[in-house]
């Protein structure tokens, strides 16, 4: 048999040709009818990676020909106006998209969702009138979503997908709403799922449109980033056979079709725009799918089903996680007695703000010792927030971070709460004007890692990303708030739920007592995410002592921990451990910070207690502990070990060579002649 050689990328976020199939992360995947994850592409010649791997194909396979796409850079808006045919109570909104970036998101209005859109006829424009949003749909984070205002009131009936749709992969979306029900579709699978009962606002005069949103005046907002072909509309909920069988075609059903456009090339009213060749594969067959993946610490088992019949083959990629890949995250407690002023008599000198400075620079100097990522500050940043001296003092200590280094060369990642003191009047949220001169948003926008914010206006609430390989860490900064905002909870829950492969951290100045017990604020900010898998800790201070606590909410554990030591000092007969003495003979708690240690090998969360400044360390209980944490994707670059051609149905054995005590992550490619299907990854221990 001749060969012909193609290049395949060993690292799984690299793949340019991937159909990901989500198996449950368990030793025997049993549910491979129905899997969580489906991304399709198609495999150019040319992909490269660090570790490139070359795969032997029967060179009999015929050519592969591409449909064409439409390429949006965020500012491509296919705007068609208030069109009444797309005017709808019931619809299918269906596409075939690569994304290529983050592009511009626009909103659906309050309780809806900041969509960065695909298919759309309105946007949040006023609640109640035919101003309403008939329905948008696109990406919002790393998963679909789609949202739309009913007749009743104006309210909003969002709903999220997910599986995350890494970037340059193309995929095959959907979404529904048969009168009754959302559903969302991925690659022809069920992805999400919700009842809401209620009539969408098909009388909408706000106007239609592709790779935005518009108002009634047609004003638009938001941008679609990526590739497009095959945009359709009907005006009923297609089945789930349907949405298989339109799939892999581009003759759709017609039965109810309102709007097709091919976006191949300029037709009728979609002139403008790029339009590129290398669309997605279309009338060329079928995908093959995994049948058996049985997973064992000796090896794998694996069998693959191809409806087309034809020779497929099988990579396996593996990397053993070692005490390498550990890394961590410095949280600093409150800092508000390292900025004051001096206040004679009770203080005749200023606080040294060094404690602070050197606690910034240790994150600093041990980002290549350590492989800290990230830094969470949990605010009362400084203690009077009308004082700019206490502001300038704080910040000399924060744009430490920002030093460019090799490794980040925007700096250190990071994310800061405001506490009560830095709101003025102390203690009322919102009143954040101050704070928000110093540290808002002009100077976290530009900053690649910087996630967003609730408010357009304000840093009162933001998200930002740390990353350790393919593992994305969110840390959600809240402010205090004994009260929290509703909608400011339900935009965490959208936060965190919109990247469902993110560890998630919350960080809020007030979220557990020194008794351990939840803070009314960290009360309701656990009741709003403890069912959310990826929340697994929050931090906080506040209080001036340690505490901590484990929450398990069916199966979903959520570790919270309070530290603050700016009442404390080293006790002089126990020096493992603080005592509480007067905050003025302090200074402000001695500079006495955590780390906390990720051990992906062990799965653990180990925490320290340091000050810098005092090169002194806390090792009492209280102060020094292990956590168990759930962590993927935070390794090194993957090997291949296998690769198979195989008939179809036929189970392959394949060794992973592991020895006594080694723990590895893994996944398995098949592709046929035109398509390449990927597993999630998966841990051995």
């Amino acid at each position: 048999m001749n060969f012909k050689t193609y290049k395949t990328c060993s690292s799984p976020v690299l793949l340019a040709t991937i159909l990901m199939m989500g198996c449950s992360d368990s030793v025997l995947v049993q549910n491979l009818d129905e899997p969580d994850l489906a991304i399709m592409s198609d495999m150019p010649e040319d992909s490269q990676s660090d570790q490139d791997s070359v795969v032997e194909v029967p060179q009999e396979c015929p050519q592969v020909v591409r449909s064409g796409a439409l390429s949006m850079d965020g500012s491509t808006q296919i705007a068609m106006g208030n069109r009444s045919e797309f005017g709808l109570e019931t619809f299918t909104l269906e596409a075939w998209v690569r994304r290529n970036g983050r592009g511009g998101f626009a909103s659906t209005g309050v309780g809806g969702l900041r969509i960065e859109p695909l298919i759309s006829k309105g946007r949040g424009e006023s609640d109640g009138s035919n101003v309403d949003c008939n329905y948008a749909f696109g990406f919002v984070g790393d998963v679909l979503g789609a949202d739309f205002e009913d007749m009743e009131s104006g309210a909003n009936h969002p709903v999220l997908g997910k599986t995350p749709i890494p970037d340059g992969t193309w995929n095959h979306v959907v979404a529904t709403y048969d009168g009754t029900t959302w559903k969302l579709y991925l690659n022809a699978k069920l992805d999400a799922e919700v009842q809401v009962d209620a009539t969408p606002r098909f009388d909408s005069i706000q106007h239609f449109g592709l790779g935005a949103m518009w108002n009634s005046e047609g004003v638009s907002a938001g941008g679609f980033i990526g590739d497009m072909a095959q945009a359709r509309v009907y005006s009923r909920a297609l089945s789930a056979d349907e949405i298989a069988a339109n799939m892999m075609s581009s003759n759709p059903i017609s039965q109810d079709l309102v709007g097709h456009w091919a976006l191949g090339e300029p037709d009728g009213e979609l002139q403008d725009g790029t339009y590129i060749e290398d669309g997605p594969i279309l009338d060329q067959g079928t995908l093959p799918r995994f049948s058996q993946l049985d997973m064992t610490r000796d090896g794998l088992t694996i069998a693959v089903d191809d409806d087309d019949q034809d020779h497929v083959e099988v990579d396996v990629f593996v990397r053993k996680i070692t005490d390498e890949d550990d890394f961590t995250v410095v949280v600093i407690p409150d800092s508000q007695y390292y900025t004051r002023d001096a206040n004679p008599p009770s203080r005749p000198n200023p606080d040294n703000p060094e404690f602070f400075r050197a606690q910034t620079r240790w994150a600093m100097e041990h980002i290549e010792s350590d492989n800290v990522v990230g830094l969470i500050h949990v605010g009362d940043i400084v203690n009077n927030a009308n004082q700019p001296s206490q502001w300038s003092r704080a910040v000399s200590a924060i744009e430490i971070l920002e030093t460019p280094s090799q490794r980040f060369p925007e700096g250190l990642p990071y994310g800061l709460s405001y506490g009560n003191h830095d709101q003025y009047p102390a203690g009322s949220p919102n009143d954040t004007a101050e704070a928000n001169t110093h540290l808002g948003l002009e100077r976290f926008a530009d900053f690649t890692w910087f996630g967003g914010s609730y408010s357009a206006s304000n840093a009162d609430e933001t998200w930002v990303s740390f990353w350790v390989g393919e593992l994305q860490i969110i840390a959600l900064n809240m402010q205090f708030a004994e009260e929290p905002n509703p909608r400011v909870l339900e935009w965490a829950r959208n936060v965190f739920l919109s990247h469902p492969n993110a560890l998630g951290i919350v960080n809020s100045h007030y979220i557990v007592r020194g008794n351990g017990e939840f803070s009314p604020q960290g009360a309701a900010i656990y009741e709003a995410l403890k069912d959310v898998d990826n929340v697994q800790l929050m931090a906080s201070g506040h209080v001036s002592h340690a505490a901590r606590r484990t929450d398990d909410y069916q199966g979903n554990l959520i570790h919270s921990m309070l530290q603050d030591y700016q009442r404390m000092a080293i006790d002089p007969t126990d020096p493992s451990r603080p005592i509480m003495i007067d905050q003025s003979t302090t200074n402000g708690g001695q500079g006495f910070m955590r780390v906390w240690r990720f051990s992906p090998k062990n799965q653990t969360l180990s925490v320290r207690t340091i000050s810098p400044y005092l090169n002194h360390e806390y090792t009492n209980d209280d102060n020094q502990f292990v956590l168990d944490v759930d962590i993927k994707r935070a390794g090194s670059d993957f090997t291949q070990v296998s690769g198979l051609v195989t008939k179809t149905s036929e189970a392959q054995s394949i060794a992973l060579d592991l020895e006594e005590g080694e723990v590895a992550e893994w996944y398995a490619v098949t592709r046929d002649c035109q398509h390449e299907v990927r597993t999630d990854i998966f841990r051995i221990q």
